[in-house]
């Protein structure tokens, strides 16, 4: 099931109301993080406003001319990744790419090469695994 993250007006200051002057999304676009998806714009100061979420918008529940806070939602995002293969999904996917290669049912088995292969194995982990994570090179062996 996806996820939908609310992506919501930043801390802008001592600013209240501040009206929308440009919005730069609609439903089913695609977002990186720190993509704009609005400016403001107060009496004192223009502001792009930056997507805190990767995914495809939703919803887009202002419209121009709508005045928002610190905290107003803007859109909703369907979380970037679903579908996709990270973390140790990705890593076990790699192991097994490799294993493919060499026609090996696990790594131990390789008869030639086997460091290469471990030293394959340790890069793809590496792009992988995300800080504070465990390492998966246990779960392929």
């Amino acid at each position: 099931m996806s996820q939908l993250i609310e992506v919501k007006v930043p801390d802008i200051g001592d600013f209240s109301d501040v009206p929308i002057i440009e919005l730069y999304v609609k439903v089913g676009d695609t977002l990186a993080v720190d993509d704009a998806i609005a400016t403001l714009e107060s009496d004192k100061a223009t502001m792009d406003v930056p997507s805190t979420a990767a995914g495809v918008v939703k919803e887009v529940l202002v419209k121009l001319g709508d005045s928002v806070s610190e905290g107003s939602v803007l859109i909703k995002v369907e979380a970037a990744g679903d579908g996709l293969l990270y973390g140790q999904d990705l890593f076990l996917l790699g192991i097994g790419f490799l294993q493919s290669l060499f026609g090996s049912t696990a790594l131990g088995d390789v008869d030639a090469g086997a460091d290469d292969i471990f030293q394959l194995a340790v890069i793809i982990e590496q792009s992988c695994v995300r800080p504070g994570d465990e390492s998966f090179l246990a779960v392929a062996s």
